[in-house]
């Protein structure tokens, strides 16, 4: 997977080369974006290890770094409400699925059950 970040390392470079060719008010344009885009993301090396094979695996390496509990009720007491709403929601949604969504069972959609005809006696 190493080789993943290489080629994307290698690929990002080219871009890079063939857009010199805009002119100033494509560097302009690039120099303002790179300004908007910097953050403490913009910091972070490039991964040395292969990612995990599994979701639950991957999420108990980045626990290892990152206490992910306080980072959810850091969400979740956000001061945007959207965020603490669309948090909320995935955790309704981690605890009952989907259907987490409904107010009442009168807004499910209708489940449609089928029942194989019995077999020849």
């Amino acid at each position: 997977m190493s080789a993943n970040g290489i080629s994307r390392g290698n690929g990002s470079g080219s871009a890079s080369g063939s857009g010199s060719g805009g002119g100033a008010a494509n560097s302009s344009a690039r120099s303002s974006r790179t300004e908007k885009s910097e953050s403490s993301f913009s910091l972070t090396p490039p991964g040395t290890e292969p990612l995990p094979l599994d979701g639950a695996t991957f999420v108990e390496a980045v626990h290892e770094r990152v206490d992910l509990i306080a980072l959810e009720e850091q969400l979740l007491r956000s001061a945007d409400e959207k965020i603490v709403q669309r948090e909320l929601a995935y955790l309704r949604e981690l605890r009952y699925g989907k259907t987490a969504s409904f107010a009442t069972d009168d807004d499910l959609p209708p489940r449609i059950v089928f029942d194989p005809p019995d077999p020849l006696p």
